[in-house]
């Protein structure tokens, strides 16, 4: 599991939220996230993540998301889901 602090950010860049959770993975730059219990739920899509290699052997990851109206990228939302669900 790794500890992954989220710095969600509206669709005109400024400063929305910023949550951290501990996750089985890190998502990917390009992926489209939801947050249910944070992010005001809204869809973001991943446009940056720092990782952190610390001397103790432990690993973090900060990610950075914009938020993604789904009813103007619709198509976008759609390429995402199905190149995330490929079998």
């Amino acid at each position: 599991m790794i500890e992954v602090s989220f710095s969600l950010h509206n669709d005109d860049g400024s400063p929305a939220e910023e949550i951290t959770r501990t996750l089985p993975r890190v998502p990917a730059i390009g992926e489209m996230i939801g947050v249910p219990d944070g992010g005001l739920g809204r869809s973001y899509q991943v446009i940056d993540v720092l990782w952190n290699l610390w001397p103790d052997g432990s690993t973090t990851a900060l990610v950075r998301a914009n938020e993604l109206d789904w009813h103007a990228n619709i198509s976008k939302v759609e390429d995402t889901w199905r190149q995330a669900h490929r079998a």
